[in-house]
């Protein structure tokens, strides 16, 4: 009798599956995500999110970059800081007479 192989056309709905383990004593564990979520304080949000990078191949989730830009439209050019710290340190000045003892901070003479 001929084996015959059905293929399915349709597509997998996931690509990869997780299994959530934690050690105790010496063995370790199958917890339920909702349990490794708990014991951990984490959200599950941030579990899919190390999933997905885990994913794509990457060994070790990436730190968190917001607000971390290298590029920034209002960033003032440093020739203008230097102008305007020149400009500020241009005033008279005298030491601050609450910090004199601890650091030299220096105040504005109105």
């Amino acid at each position: 009798m001929p084996i015959f192989l059905v293929v399915c056309a349709t597509t997998r709905h996931r690509n990869v599956s997780f299994a959530y383990y934690v050690t105790l004593d010496t063995a370790s564990v199958r917890i339920c995500k909702n349990a490794f979520v708990k014991l951990h304080q984490i959200t599950f949000g941030k579990l899919d999110h190390i999933g997905k990078q885990h994913a794509q191949g990457q060994c070790a989730p990436k730190p968190n970059a917001r607000g971390q830009y290298n590029t920034r439209q209002n960033r003032c050019p440093e020739v203008l800081i230097k102008l305007v710290r020149e400009h500020i340190s241009s005033f008279p000045s005298d030491e601050s007479h609450y910090s004199r003892a601890r650091n030299p901070v220096f105040s504005v003479e109105y």
